[in-house]
């Protein structure tokens, strides 16, 4: 804890180092006003998934199509970047056009396009996490319930009251994620508070007037986070393996189940849809995949290496958050609130001031600059997953062990999966990360997202539908190995205790 303490305070401290001039700290009615559209983003965002993550989670747990890694089709674009994501909705537009011409005097611009682009892009979210709650509850409830009534009354009587704190925790974490992202609004030119957080760096070069201002959004944001915190702690408990009851629902229930379910496979499709027709067909696609050959490499290694510092400063702090609870909530709110643009300014600054050239030359200040930000979830991740564990069989395998190695092994069969696919998230996460490698990058080096990023100003839709299309490709592909090693693990773990 102390370790993760001193990590996170650092850019902090970099920032009040470096401070050598008077703070230029505006808190006005403009700030104010960009505040209030950062809220209505975020609320309208949360509430749109929670109601299209309800009914969708609500139709695959009842539906027999859906069991094992079938269930978790919809997280599938979940590790692309925010903007690629948007960009395939922004060039829609242009696919239309092809057959209505009328379509290009159009654009998509303002709140009603970033409510759009971010409730779909954060519907997996919400989907997941009302899943396994429905997941958990008894399916005797559900059975007792639908025979004194029907599937629709167990829906309001058992599957929402059981299922609310899971999607209480899933507003919490949308808001967040919604009212700190600054690409898809910058897209859609929407102006809001994370975004305007930039201006005020690249006005002032002060790293320490942006954390000052960063306060505002702090403090509005402090009910999602506590929000998030206390409903995680109220998960239940998976007990044992049963037998899945599949509530059937009908009328209107039915139905926003099947749409809901409509929007979370067009959230899939279209957008891969679109980058394949704008890509300019398969030899400008093969182009495209040699020229980010280079910068695929460098996001590889670079989400590598963050997601490894993840886990590292995630591991005790997680522990300690079961055994302790609120006492570090603070240090979870203080990193997780402030754009991770901001907390690589301040990394930047103590970096330089204490003299580690090395440092700034190599990937590993971007990774560092990633697990700042991404540890938190992290954090929460191993958290949750340690609460589901069966330390039952541990603390069996400590009584009964022959040798001192077997209560290791079995420790190993329990957590390594949960730390697994946190690493796996946490990689996923820094790969798609734009703003803290566009801060920290060094000389020489450029990460997939920020070569998309400088050729979508430059104009160059082809090359930029291509370069997007090689990165969906291979997280498709890395999302596929560590699906197959998270499935061969368990698969070895299960093995072991049938025998």
């Amino acid at each position: 804890m102390m370790i993760y303490g001193v990590f996170v305070s650092l850019p902090l401290a970099g920032a009040v180092l470096q401070q050598n001039t008077a703070l230029e700290v505006s808190l006005g009615i403009r700030q104010w006003a960009l505040l209030g559209n950062s809220l209505k983003l975020g609320l309208a965002v949360t509430a749109l998934d929670l109601l299209l993550g309800f009914f969708c989670a609500l139709y695959i747990s009842g539906s027999k199509r859906f069991f094992g890694w079938k269930k978790y089709y919809f997280i599938i674009m979940l590790p692309i970047p925010f903007y690629i994501y948007a960009l395939s909705w922004v060039y829609l537009l242009k696919v239309l056009a092809l057959f209505w011409p009328e379509v290009a005097a159009y654009s998509l611009a303002g709140l009603g396009a970033c409510i759009f682009v971010e409730t779909l892009a954060f519907l997996p979210i919400s989907i997941l996490f009302l899943l396994v709650g429905m997941e958990n509850i008894d399916p005797d409830k559900l059975r007792l319930a639908s025979l004194y009534g029907d599937g629709n009354r167990a829906v309001w009587s058992v599957v929402i009251p059981s299922a609310a704190p899971y999607g209480l925790a899933a507003a919490g974490l949308i808001c967040i994620l919604s009212m700190t992202e600054f690409s898809v609004p910058s897209m859609f030119q929407y102006n809001t508070y994370a975004l305007d957080l930039f201006s005020v760096y690249s006005r002032t070069g002060s790293a320490l007037t942006a954390y000052i201002q960063c306060v505002p959004l702090m403090l509005v944001l402090i009910l999602p986070v506590f929000w998030l915190l206390g409903n995680i702690r109220a998960f239940g408990l998976k007990g044992g393996i049963r037998s899945r009851y599949l509530l059937k629902t009908t009328g209107v229930v039915r139905f926003l189940g099947r749409m809901a379910f409509a929007v979370s496979l067009l959230q899939i499709g279209m957008p891969v849809a679109v980058l394949l027709i704008t890509s300019g067909g398969f030899q400008s696609i093969l182009s495209g995949c040699g020229m980010v050959a280079d910068e695929l490499f460098t996001s590889f290694w670079t989400a590598f290496w963050g997601a490894g510092f993840c886990v590292l400063f995630a591991a005790g702090p997680a522990i300690f958050l079961g055994k302790r609870g609120r006492r570090i909530a603070w240090i979870i709110l203080y990193t997780i609130v402030i754009p991770g643009g901001i907390q690589a300014m301040g990394l930047l600054k103590i970096v330089n001031r204490s003299g580690m050239i090395w440092l700034e030359k190599s990937l590993l200040l971007i990774s560092l600059g990633c697990a700042l930000k991404f540890a938190p979830f992290l954090i929460l991740w191993l958290y949750v997953t340690g609460k589901r564990a069966d330390l039952r069989s541990l603390e069996m395998a400590e009584i009964l062990a022959v040798r001192k190695s077997d209560p290791a092994k079995i420790r190993l069969r329990i957590f390594a999966p949960s730390y697994l696919a946190g690493f796996g998230m946490a990689f996923f996460l820094t790969f798609a990360e734009e703003s803290i490698p566009l801060i920290l990058m060094a000389p020489g080096r450029e990460t997939i997202t920020v070569k998309i990023y400088n050729y979508l100003h430059y104009g160059a839709s082809e090359y930029v539908s291509a370069f997007s299309l090689a990165a969906v490709l291979f997280l498709f592909l890395m999302e596929g190995m560590l699906v197959l090693g998270c499935w061969l693990f368990l698969g070895k773990g299960r093995r072991a205790a049938l025998k």
